[in-house]
């Protein structure tokens, strides 16, 4: 039970406490005009800056994978399934992503070259993820447009202040790449020519690769023909070597055009002479046919009749050598929305940026106000203390 004491000694604490937010009340209404002072001076500096900040515009433009036909000059069909390793290695992985049915279908592909959508999509997203890339562009095309005064400051390293890439699901979603820029239509016009100077390179890289792959396998069919006719060129000469010989022993043996081959066989030392030098055939014909058989193969100055798949090989090597390939028919991804110059701005948000300044500017009139009566009541406090 509280007794009449406590609550007499409980009564001046309460007073004491409503005076107090009493006091600050009546110091904010008494201060009002430094509330209102720097809260104003905060709104004109927070309104100067939205002012005179740089506005700032934002370009889009968004694409998604290139269509077979779009890619069909880098895929390359070959007469006798010539393949490099590069193309071999991308049928795997294709096999392995689409299972035994896919591995079905893909045994009769033939193609030297095998490059697939996403295969190229992802080229062309690297390239323009790309860090030297993007420095290139920034020189060639964004810096020139800024003033000299100004244009010291600009990094072209610091390429992602400019460009945004947002890349997402390939299959299903587009992507898109942004750039931010002091003026709007220069932003759509740079984030464009950026686009074709991406999609350019991207050309560049892809073509070179077919023509590197092309030129692997047209210098391959090129060792192969030349070791075939090497080798054809020195079975000519063994085989000269052997008529020769086998010349010189239907010499060795007297055998005459009328020589009867059952009176050679009984008699046992040309029987012995015969089976000896495996060559039974050769008694059948005659020295002169010998001979013109070696006059034949001394006078040939073609063998290439006589090698196996020679002419198909050549056939191979003659279509590679005329396959041209063109950039400009290359497409590697599909533009689904180019750029065009935004209607409005994205910086500076001139509203909000006053909005937070007033709020700004009236804590710190507050705090400023309770700071000054501060500051005034201490020197009072004192001469009451004397």
């Amino acid at each position: 039970m509280i007794t009449e004491k406590s609550q007499q000694n409980l009564a001046p604490h309460q007073y004491e406490d409503e005076m107090s937010l009493i006091d600050i009340f009546r110091v904010l209404v008494e201060r009002k005009y430094i509330i209102a002072f720097v809260a104003i001076i905060s709104v004109v500096v927070s309104a100067t800056y939205a002012l005179t900040a740089p506005e700032v515009y934002k370009s889009n433009v968004y694409f998604t994978q290139p269509s077979m036909d779009d890619i069909k000059v880098l895929n390359i069909q070959s007469i006798q399934g010539n393949k490099s390793n590069q193309s071999i290695q991308r049928n795997q992985r294709n096999q392995d992503n689409q299972g035994n049915q896919g591995n079905q279908g893909n045994q009769g592909n033939q193609d030297i070259t095998n490059y697939t959508e996403i295969e190229v999509f992802d080229e062309f997203v690297k390239n323009m993820n790309s860090r030297l890339v993007q420095t290139d562009f920034i020189i060639k095309e964004i810096i020139p447009l800024i003033d000299d005064s100004s244009s010291k400051e600009i990094n072209p390293g610091s390429y992602r202040e400019y460009f945004e890439i947002n890349t997402k699901d390939k299959k299903n979603m587009e992507s898109s790449v942004s750039l931010r820029w002091n003026n709007a239509e220069e932003s759509a016009e740079l984030l464009n020519k950026y686009f074709a100077y991406v999609a350019k390179i991207t050309r560049s890289t892809l073509t070179a690769d077919v023509n590197y792959i092309l030129q692997k396998i047209i210098l391959g069919l090129e060792s192969r023909i030349k070791f075939k006719v090497e080798l054809a060129k020195q079975e000519k000469l063994d085989a000269i070597v052997r008529l020769e010989e086998e010349i010189k022993k239907s010499l060795v043996i007297n055998l005459r055009k009328s020589t009867d081959l059952n009176k050679i066989l009984t008699d046992k030392k040309l029987s012995d002479i015969v089976y000896n030098s495996d060559l039974l055939s050769l008694l059948i014909s005659n020295t002169d046919e010998l001979k013109a058989r070696l006059r034949i193969l001394k006078t040939r100055e073609s063998n290439d009749a006589f090698i196996p798949s020679l002419r198909s090989d050549q056939k191979e090597l003659g279509l590679l050598r005329k396959i041209k390939i063109n950039p400009s028919l290359l497409t590697p991804i599909t533009i689904t929305q180019v750029a065009s110059a935004p209607q409005s701005r994205i910086e500076p948000k001139k509203r909000l940026i006053v909005a937070l300044g007033l709020v700004v500017g009236l804590v710190l009139g507050v705090f400023s106000a309770l700071m000054w009566n501060f500051i005034k009541s201490v020197p009072k406090e004192q001469e009451k203390s004397f």
